[in-house]
């Protein structure tokens, strides 16, 4: 079987945060199954873009990649993927097509439908409410009333949660679909150079951004009546990132961009990471943390929230000041639930989230309900 999977953005464009790492990880675990696996995508790398020879074919991690030149900025216009995507979908079992609201998903669904080719398509949290209402919202409301619903009904939609799949009904009725949790590359867990500290460490990793509802944790441990200590790593817009820093008192530490083995050192270093965004159609950065053994607060009804409550792995909450300063303060004291989710979340996120358990999931489901729409290859 030959898979084909189109995205705007591609490793190692890591600027554009968990939906580069877990469509990379998906891509590679599928390789690592037996599965070809091949990438178009774009040169797209925030306001740069990668410096990368647009004529090559890259091997990277087991997956070959093609880039192509984008232009227009975050609208990822890109005349040459549409060109070699036209010339080539025909050749594989599934096209699989990464995200929305942007030309390249938009126009690669357009261009395998002429083309009699039914996709594979991953909407990453672009269908919900949250996505309609922010930013350029008439258009995405209009272009989804004339085009985008039609275009989507008739592709074969993925979506990694429950709770994507609900947000996604409130816009439209998807024809075919499946659930698949994302995959996340883990390293194994070090106790190596882990710190030791006497105040409440919390870690927040990700994108500077509203819909992370950063100023409501800032706000809930002004107000903690014990030793606290706040790390955010991320970046983001400048002009917000310094009206969060006027926000802040001395108790918040402002880290800046990690990846690699010290993003997870990060996250392992923490008593808790916190993520109270408004929307997160899954969270990969819970996985990571959780495979670190360190408990988290999230917020109720985003992505694997119901995962953590499952398996007792943290703290759910209404992403409120009050709410979040309380539950603050029982995980403070809650040593026990602590130690034992150091010592056993590594295991369960392995079995749950990891290439092995998933990527001949992924595979199967290819299988199974998409490589007899488009008869190819045997």
């Amino acid at each position: 079987m030959k898979v084909l999977h189109i995205t705007a953005s591609y490793k190692p464009a890591y600027i554009y945060g968990g939906p580069v790492f877990s469509i990379s990880a998906l891509t590679e675990a599928l390789a690592q199954n037996g599965v070809g696996t091949d990438v178009y995508t774009t040169t797209a790398n925030g306001h740069e873009n990668l410096k990368l020879d647009t004529s090559k074919t890259y091997r990277i991690d087991g997956v070959s990649v093609k880039y192509s030149p984008r232009y227009l900025g975050g609208l990822f216009f890109s005349p040459k993927l549409m060109k070699d995507l036209w010339k080539h979908c025909k050749i594989y079992d599934v096209v699989h097509i990464h995200s929305w609201w942007n030309f390249v998903s938009i126009f690669a669904c357009v261009v395998c439908l002429i083309r009699c080719v039914t996709p594979v398509l991953s909407l990453r949290g672009t269908m919900s409410d949250f996505s309609f209402d922010n930013k350029k919202v008439w258009v995405k409301k209009l272009f989804h009333e004339c085009v985008g619903s039609f275009l989507l009904k008739r592709c074969n939609i993925h979506f990694t949660s429950a709770g994507e799949l609900a947000n996604a009904r409130r816009w439209f009725s998807p024809a075919r679909y499946f659930i698949l949790r994302n995959i996340t590359v883990i390293p194994p867990v070090s106790q190596s150079g882990t710190e030791t500290h006497n105040s409440f460490e919390l870690v927040f990793l990700g994108r500077l951004h509203p819909i992370k509802n950063l100023e409501i944790l800032i706000d809930a441990i002004k107000g903690l009546d014990l030793p606290c200590r706040l790390k955010i790593y991320g970046q983001g817009d400048p002009d917000y990132v310094k009206r969060l820093k006027s926000r802040a008192g001395e108790n918040v530490q402002w880290m800046g961009w990690v990846e690699g083995e010290e993003k997870f050192k990060a996250l392992r270093d923490a008593d808790i990471f916190v993520l109270i965004s408004q929307y997160e159609n899954f969270g990969n950065v819970l996985v990571e943390a959780l495979s670190q053994g360190t408990a988290v607060i999230c917020a109720r009804g985003i992505g694997i929230s119901d995962f953590v409550e499952e398996k007792d792995l943290g703290w759910t909450v209404i992403p409120e000041v009050e709410e979040v300063r309380k539950t603050l303060s029982y995980a403070k004291h809650d040593i026990q639930k602590r130690n034992r989710i150091r010592e056993t979340a590594p295991r369960i996120v392995d079995l749950t989230f990891s290439a092995h358990a998933l990527g001949g999931k992924y595979a199967e489901e290819y299988q199974k309900n998409y490589a007899h729409a488009n008869p190819i290859h045997s």
